[in-house]
């Protein structure tokens, strides 16, 4: 049986951002995913100071997401 002591309180808040609700691993995809798609954008789009926090700041669906996903599996299979 799983009890909630202290010790398992402070791993568990660990795994939210500072000051919110947001869950750590969730926030790393989203901005691995947008920095995934910056890289494969145009170079004036990846040296405007605004588009990285838009972008961040953007709902990023499924399908973002996944194209990462495939991204580091890829890289993870890739033979040296």
């Amino acid at each position: 049986m799983f009890r909630l002591d202290e010790k398992a309180q402070k791993r568990a808040a660990m795994m939210l951002a500072p000051g919110g609700s947001e869950d750590t691993f969730a926030r790393f995809v989203t901005l691995a995913s947008a920095y995934s798609e910056l890289q494969q954008s145009p170079a004036y789009l990846r040296n405007h100071p605004g588009i990285v926090r838009a972008m961040v700041a953007s709902p990023h669906d499924k399908a973002c997401i996944t194209r990462f996903f495939g991204e580091m599996a890829a890289l993870m299979l890739a033979e040296d």
